[in-house]
């Protein structure tokens, strides 16, 4: 994270202090992962950061004291029995300022103990906000080989499958193959033959066999230390029909359009109506509510790329780009993680979707799925 960058955020918000207390607001400030604060967020552990130019502060028990901070950091700890208010309320910058910022995200209780402590504080959600959608070159590395890893951890469980396989056995070999690429959970897995066209986030289910036909969907997120992927494949069991393969082919290029139009200074509202038009154009209609998301440390960060976001794509935005459409009973969806440049997007999910759908097929007649995918596409 800029530190003077997110100073600069605060100040344009009017706020003098901004406390940081969710687990991925504190771990963007800081680059701190703390993954028992993830799985436990009552805990008490803040990131301190002034307007001015006053030193950026941790707040944490001695438990969870990390053993080195970005330079320029200091570290308050508390003892583990202790009141972390106590010490908020200790440091000089909290007392003497006038305006506060604390995030909503936070537990409820922690944000009343606040201002038990220092009055009502401003909600600090939009500046965080603000602040974690531009990434940098740290970043942008970390959200690389989360995106890659993710790809590969797709493309490995479907390289193995063949036709007739069960849903939920083909989520479990892609979420070990995601834990085996550097992910420590798997936050979600959509995946789904004919049912994922009626249901936007079907679950694997078990005794569910994959037929000769289908059109399968894959939308999966790993969490690779804090943080977050989110990426979409589409592939046929066997040979599907011509209207589903025309599907994925318009899907796949509206996609590559949209990847080319996603630079500085253009709004999320026009990224969706330009996909929108360019499906009904060949006779399609997209079937998802927005084109796109900021991810970082939350899956939907910013901007927002829907049909009403006025949102403003930056550089150094890590945006996930989909389309979604639906055809003849099944629904096609891709979706590609790019980092935003000054001249464009520079692809992090490599190997990119082929123009041509893949195919899961038997062993004797070879591996369409390894074919279509090899090698880097870097855009």
């Amino acid at each position: 994270m800029d530190l003077e960058r997110a100073r600069h955020e605060i100040a344009r918000h009017g706020c003098e202090v901004l406390l940081a207390l969710a687990p991925w607001n504190v771990q963007a400030l800081t680059g701190v992962y703390f993954p028992t604060h993830r799985i436990i967020p009552e805990r008490w552990i803040v990131a301190v950061v002034p307007a001015s130019s006053g030193e950026p502060t941790l707040v944490c028990s001695d438990f969870d004291a990390p053993r080195s901070l970005p330079s320029g950091w200091r570290l308050v700890p508390y003892p583990t029995d202790g009141d972390p208010v106590e010490v908020l309320g200790s440091l000089p910058e909290v007392r003497a300022a006038a305006r506060v910022a604390a995030d909503a995200e936070a537990p409820a209780s922690h944000i009343r103990r606040v201002e038990d402590l220092l009055g009502r504080v401003a909600d600090a959600s939009d500046v965080l906000r603000d602040i974690r959608a531009v990434k940098d070159d740290r970043e942008v590395e970390h959200m690389r080989k989360a995106a890659r890893g993710t790809r590969r951890a797709v493309l490995e469980a479907l390289a193995a499958a063949r036709p007739g396989v069960d849903e939920w056995a083909l989520a479990t070999a892609i979420r070990a193959r995601l834990v085996g690429a550097g992910a420590e959970c798997v936050p979600f897995l959509v995946l789904g033959g004919r049912a994922a066209a009626e249901d936007a986030h079907p679950t694997p289910r078990q005794g569910a066999a994959l037929r000769s036909g289908d059109v399968l969907r894959i939308d999966v997120g790993g969490s690779f230390e804090g943080w977050l992927t989110d990426l979409a494949w589409t592939a046929a069991v066997g040979q599907a029909a011509d209207s589903a393969r025309r599907a994925y082919r318009i899907a796949v290029s509206c996609l590559n359009d949209l990847i080319d139009l996603c630079r500085p200074g253009i709004a999320g509202h026009e990224l969706y109506a330009s996909a929108a038009e360019r499906l009904r154009r060949q006779g399609l209609r997209l079937a998802a509510p927005h084109v796109g998301h900021g991810i970082g440390l939350g899956v939907h960060d910013a901007p927002a790329l829907s049909s009403q976001s006025a949102e403003v794509v930056q550089e150094g935005n890590v945006i996930c780009l989909e389309v979604v459409t639906v055809q003849g009973g099944y629904r096609v969806h891709v979706e590609e993680t790019v980092w935003v440049t000054r001249s464009g997007c520079v692809l992090l999910s490599d190997p990119a979707a082929p123009p041509e759908l893949p195919e899961i097929r038997d062993v004797s007649t070879g591996d369409p799925i390894r074919r279509s995918t090899e090698g880097d596409s870097e855009r």
